[in-house]
């Protein structure tokens, strides 16, 4: 067990700016979303969805008045069965 001074803290990974090529459910073709490095690197750039905003000096050229909005959460729906009689 640690000593009481030492604490762990949770490791959250960097997220990336993207630009969206295609509509999807991140948002709509030409927005800018945050998306995680994983997702950006296995699914959305091999498949051409997007590509990544260029960095200077490690930060994004982000237009001016960008506002940023985290990728879309989906929401899962309960669905109930219909059985008819």
């Amino acid at each position: 067990m640690l000593p009481s001074p030492f604490k762990r803290f949770k490791f959250t990974k960097a997220k990336t700016h993207l630009f969206l090529l295609t509509d999807s459910i991140l948002g709509k073709k030409g927005d800018i979303v945050l998306s995680d490095q994983e997702k950006a690197r296995n699914i959305l750039i091999p498949l051409q969805l997007a590509y990544y905003v260029p960095r200077v000096r490690g930060k994004p050229l982000l237009p001016p008045g960008f506002k940023e909005k985290e990728e879309n959460v989906l929401v899962r729906e309960n669905i109930t069965p219909y059985f008819p009689a």
